[in-house]
């Protein structure tokens, strides 16, 4: 059975009271990063909300071309796009833990197992969010253990950087640990419930997506369906969607510029610059 531990680190050894230390500093460290992640999740679906709405009510999107949830916001016109989005984003990551399936976009949660062995001790980061495990990992800290990179594979060759006397090193401890969930114990390293902002502060802590980056999203979506009509003869099926992404890639600078150069003015006229007023129109009593 081959190992792959690819979120793997060590502390140098020391006692609990400076381990349970070092764990409420990354906890305060993680906490503003968990809520940008939240916030500016929340910020792209309410302008995801906006945008598509706009383009259909134009006639350039038709209703299947969106994602269900966010029909159902659109066609929700007592419920602001933040306030449809906060549920949104509320409803998925709580299904995470109710069916314990991966959602990776929804899912803000970092846990780190700790588990003491002979020399060191070895830590693994659980969390789909790579910020979050960047929080952890370039933790330096005089009061705290230092933290190290310490993965290991056998599936593929070891980096170049690490000699094969400390792959082996690594290798070895790793064996020790197989089982993790039977040992060591496990820190939640993130609020376990995602907050309930003001809007005002949900939309400075967010980061927010660029007028040119939701005008090329959708341009892009557009081409997508123009070169299944025009630029490509790509069947309909799950095999076939790289070769379409590439095929429309291509065709846009290519045969498609024209067709691009149309869509693109058909989007800018549609779209507006977002505030803070346009995401929260129409918010339900005690939203704001």
């Amino acid at each position: 059975m081959s190992t792959k531990i690819y979120n793997g680190y060590y502390l140098n050894k020391c006692s609990l009271d400076r381990l349970q230390t070092f764990c409420m500093r990354i906890r305060d460290r993680m906490e503003p990063v968990f809520e940008m992640l939240y916030a500016s999740k929340v910020m792209k679906e309410a302008v995801d909300i906006i945008d598509e709405g706009a383009l259909l009510n134009a006639g350039l999107y038709v209703r299947r071309d969106i994602d269900k949830e966010v029909l159902r916001a659109i066609d929700n016109p007592k419920s602001s796009p933040l306030w449809s989005a906060m549920w949104m984003v509320h409803e998925r990551s709580n299904k995470i833990k109710e069916t314990m399936k991966r959602d990776t976009a929804y899912d803000f949660d970092c846990q780190i197992a700790f588990i003491p062995i002979k020399d060191k001790i070895l830590a693994m980061v659980f969390t789909e969010q790579r910020l979050l495990e960047e929080v952890f990992s370039g933790h330096l800290s005089i009061a705290g253990p230092q933290v190290h990179e310490y993965g290991y594979w056998d599936n593929s060759d070891r980096p170049d950087s690490i000699s094969e006397e400390e792959w082996d090193k690594r290798d070895g401890d790793w064996d020790e640990v197989s089982i993790p969930a039977m040992i060591g114990f496990n820190a939640q390293c993130t609020p376990v419930h995602l907050p309930m902002m003001q809007w005002d502060a949900l939309f400075r802590k967010a980061l927010k997506p660029t007028y040119d980056e939701r005008v090329n999203r959708h341009v892009f979506n557009l081409m997508l369906k123009l070169y299944e009509k025009e630029g490509g003869e790509v069947e309909r099926r799950a095999s076939d969607w790289f070769r379409l992404i590439e095929g429309t890639k291509k065709w846009m600078t290519g045969d498609g510029a024209e067709r691009r150069a149309e869509c693109e003015s058909a989007v800018r006229g549609i779209l507006k610059e977002i505030t803070l007023e346009s995401l929260t129109i129409e918010a339900p009593q005690g939203g704001a």
